[in-house]
């Protein structure tokens, strides 16, 4: 690939901060790139998580061990739409890898690009139905989820025990027959690591905290010209947002799609102030109930949004008073929206149905496992409490 057509490439394929460049003078291997890639990732964000088998790390024939997990690490193009994985890896369950992290490489300008990760029981599901005879399994790139923050999330969230090794053959990727026969007692994690088998009494929680590995956050900014001693300066407010979470960024009013009636506003940044307005009025400040800095998850203050009606809210960063709102609008994703209080009062005060409810939404439904976990009206729950803990401590701005 020339560099213009490396150029071109970034072009039609908007690089963000999945991409990570390697600065090198010598022409390195896709194995060698991904893991300085990695190295880098973890020394930008100050994260402590080890890295091997020192001695052979760049060994394409071995697989890397992050945080006592055994990853394989698949790459390919920069735009290409397919990966493939060398079936030798998969042939016995003791050794075989627990996450497969993949990768697209622009040769030319070193940039890694980590699209995402798959376990070994998802990509089990994946190649269920394949009868090649290959050495390979072809996977889409866009099976791969959640770029690099989901794997490092996984690994810092999930016990090793939580990820299952599983072995892929020929002639007898899935029986679930027998699965059910052996393991009567294990759960998909469905809603959080998609296809992980767990075991044991507190299959609940790892299901919860593989969830909370999959969340993904939004940062939106509003440019706005100030003057400052006759001087025009354009000034950034910039908010980290985990819920809503399905946001159009490009648009000149950022804008989040919803399903739910009423939504968790979630920043992770804290805020000065949070106003509501609907169909151009305020109708609701924060600064009304207090005026300290926002640090918590806001439930929905007002009356449920209805159709037809036009909601902006507007957020405001904490500290520093030179930054002015952020706006995002509210755009209803489906109509009538999912009403938030009728599946509370079905839920009731039973502490397993709202933690099955939850559990069940993380993967699919971010919004509304947000505003469940946060709700007002959720009985305590000791594994609730701990996910929110969870939740602060493992979930950071980009």
């Amino acid at each position: 690939m020339t560099k213009n057509k490396s150029n071109d490439s970034f072009d039609i394929f908007p690089l963000s901060q999945e991409a990570v460049f390697v600065e090198s003078e010598e022409i390195l291997t896709h194995k060698e790139l991904i893991v300085k890639a990695l190295e880098k990732v973890l020394k930008d964000r100050d994260l402590d998580l080890p890295l091997g088998p020192q001695l052979d790390l760049y060994n394409p024939d071995r697989t890397i061990i992050l945080n006592k997990f055994e990853v394989q690490i698949v790459s390919s193009g920069i735009l290409s739409d397919e990966v493939k994985i060398r079936k030798d890896f998969w042939k016995s369950k003791i050794r075989s890898p627990q996450i497969i992290l993949a990768a697209l490489i622009d040769d030319d300008t070193n940039i890694v690009y980590f699209k995402g990760m798959l376990t070994g029981s998802e990509l089990k599901n994946l190649v269920k139905n394949e009868n090649s005879n290959q050495d390979t399994f072809v996977v889409k790139t866009k099976n791969f989820k959640g770029g690099i923050d989901r794997l490092l999330r996984s690994v810092r969230i999930l016990n090793t025990e939580a990820v299952e090794r599983v072995e892929i053959n020929k002639g007898k990727l899935l029986d679930f027959k027998v699965i059910n026969k052996n393991f009567k007692r294990t759960i998909t994690l469905g809603a959080a690591l998609a296809g992980t088998i767990l075991f044991g009494p507190e299959l609940l929680k790892p299901r919860l905290m593989g969830g909370i590995a999959l969340l993904e956050t939004n940062q939106i900014s509003t440019f706005s010209n100030s003057t400052t001693r006759g001087i025009n300066k354009s000034i950034k407010s910039s908010i980290c947002l985990l819920s809503p979470s399905e946001i159009n960024k490009d648009a000149i009013i950022p804008s989040a799609e919803i399903s739910i009636d009423k939504p968790l506003l979630f920043s992770l940044n804290e805020l000065k102030e949070i106003s509501i307005l609907k169909n151009g009025q305020e109708v609701w400040n924060s600064n009304l109930k207090t005026t300290n800095l926002i640090s918590k998850p806001l439930n929905w203050p007002i009356a449920p949004i209805r159709p037809n009606d036009n909601y902006v809210v507007a957020l405001t960063p904490g500290k520093d008073t030179s930054k002015e709102p952020t706006y995002l609008e509210l755009k209803q994703k489906i109509n009538p929206l999912f009403e938030i209080d009728s599946l509370e009062e079905r839920l009731g005060k039973n502490k397993k149905l709202w933690e099955k409810e939850i559990s069940k939404n993380l993967k699919d439904n971010q919004d509304l496992a947000l505003s469940l976990i946060y709700s007002e009206n959720i009985p305590d729950s000791k594994r609730i409490n701990e996910a929110r803990e969870k939740i602060r401590e493992s979930i950071k701005c980009p």
